[in-house]
C-alpha cells in the first residue's frame, strides 16, 4: 500500500451536525485523537479515496485475514484505518464484529456526547457486548439508557 494517507480527522461522514450541535465546536474536535498531523507514506499522492484492499478473485471484498486482523485493533486505530481508503472505510464502518467492545478514555472522553456515543455504539448494529466509559462527563443517564435499549447483547458496562 504505497499511496496511503492517514488522517486524524475521524468519522467525517458518520456524524451529522445535529449530533454535536451546541456541545462542541466541530466534528473534528469530537474524534480527533491520535496524531494531530497527517501521516503520508507517499507525500506526492494526496488522493487516497480510490485505493483498494481486496483479495484476488473477490470483487471488492477485502481479504479475510485483513478483516480478522482489524478485530485486534482498538477503537482509536479503527477510526484511523477507516480514513486510509474507501475500501477500508466500508469494512470498518459496516462490520459489527469490530464494534462489540468499545472503550472510551482520554482524550475522547472529554468531548464525547450522548449523540456521538449513539453513533459509535450503533456501528455494532446491536452486537455491542462491552462498553467502557472512563470519566465521560458529557454522557447522561438518558444517553446510557438509549445505548442499552439499542444494544440487547450488552453484558458488561463500566
Amino acid at each position: 500500500m504505497e499511496n496511503i494517507l492517514i488522517s486524524s480527522f475521524l468519522l467525517q461522514h458518520e456524524l451529522s451536525d445535529n449530533a454535536i450541535a451546541g456541545c462542541i465546536e466541530n466534528e473534528e474536535d469530537v474524534l480527533s485523537f491520535g496524531d494531530e498531523d497527517m501521516v503520508s507514506v507517499d507525500q506526492e499522492n494526496e488522493e487516497f479515496q480510490d485505493c483498494e484492499v481486496r483479495a484476488e478473485g473477490h470483487e471488492g471484498t477485502p481479504h479475510e485475514a485483513l478483516i480478522l486482523a482489524l478485530g485486534y485493533l482498538g477503537m482509536q486505530d479503527l477510526f484511523l484505518i477507516e480514513n486510509v481508503c474507501t475500501s477500508l472505510r466500508s469494512v470498518v464502518q459496516n462490520d459489527p464484529l469490530l464494534w462489540r467492545d468499545i472503550h472510551i478514555n482520554l482524550p475522547l472522553n472529554e468531548k464525547i456526547t450522548d449523540d456521538v456515543l449513539l453513533q459509535i455504539t450503533g456501528r455494532g448494529q446491536g452486537s455491542l457486548q462491552c462498553l467502557s466509559l472512563v470519566d465521560c462527563q458529557r454522557i447522561t443517564d438518558e444517553g446510557l439508557k438509549r445505548v442499552v435499549e439499542n444494544n440487547p447483547k450488552l453484558i458488561k458496562m463500566g
